[in-house]
């Protein structure tokens, strides 16, 4: 069930309803804030539909009956959509627990629900978000390609490869190792990483940069314990290899 006319046009934000009650407060405030967005319900097939009709720029949806069906369900909706992908609930070791796995999961948003707040960060991702470019291939032109040792970044087809192989990055994963290209060899903190993915009105706990570094790593097989690729300075932030 979709409850727009326009499901064929990329919008703004897709709300999946699970019948908790909290969808019609979190899209009744979006809506004042005039954000295009709008409620999905059904099974696993169905949502997959609405998402490949659709083209949300972000998909908001809360815990279900278990953590791991909503890991399951966002691991499902990452395979057709880069949109940016928010969980909300209200139990904190939930929360850590769905932050800690590579689900394609972009944040997580605890309640109570403060609708204003949510508003904003929403505005905010919307207005940051740059659209998705569809790649005309895999193959590796050597001309756009940025080389950070065996790491390969093509940042306008959005491709990134390791040792020739083709790696596939979540948006949020590929964004931040964007970030980290435009400052090869030198360090980029923290700070600097969330506002360059996040934008600069996010309020969010710090530390979920540490955890998408974490699954950035395992996407490219780099090392956690002596890191190659992604490099983390303590206290600091994190650097890439010199450019060549």
């Amino acid at each position: 069930m979709l409850d727009t006319a326009t499901a064929t046009a990329p919008f703004g934000v897709l709300v999946i309803e699970i019948g908790t009650g909290w969808t019609d407060l979190v899209t009744d405030c979006l809506r004042r804030e005039g954000i295009l967005v709008s409620i999905a319900a059904g099974g696993t097939n169905a949502l997959l539909e609405i998402v490949v009709k659709a083209q949300p720029q972000m998909i908001i949806l809360e815990v279900g009956s278990s953590v791991a069906e909503t890991l399951t369900t966002c691991r499902t909706l990452r395979a057709v959509s880069e949109a940016h992908i928010a969980v909300l609930t209200a139990d904190i070791d939930s929360a850590a627990a769905i932050a800690e796995v590579d689900a394609g999961v972009d944040e997580v948003i605890t309640e109570p629900l403060r609708t204003g707040e949510i508003a904003c960060r929403v505005r905010t991702i919307l207005n940051h978000r740059r659209p998705a470019r569809a790649t005309a291939g895999t193959h590796i032109n050597a001309d756009a390609m940025r080389r950070f040792g065996p790491l390969m970044i093509d940042e306008h087809r959005r491709l990134v490869f390791v040792s020739g192989e083709q790696i596939h990055l979540t948006r949020t994963q590929f964004d931040i190792l964007v970030a980290l290209s435009h400052r090869p060899g030198g360090i980029t903190t923290r700070r600097e990483l969330l506002n360059a993915v996040w934008g600069p009105g996010w309020r969010g706990n710090p530390g979920v940069i540490d955890v998408h570094i974490g699954h950035l790593r395992r996407r490219l097989g780099d090392d956690p314990a002596h890191p190659r690729l992604v490099v983390n300075i303590r206290g600091i932030g994190y650097r890439l290899p010199d450019s060549s």
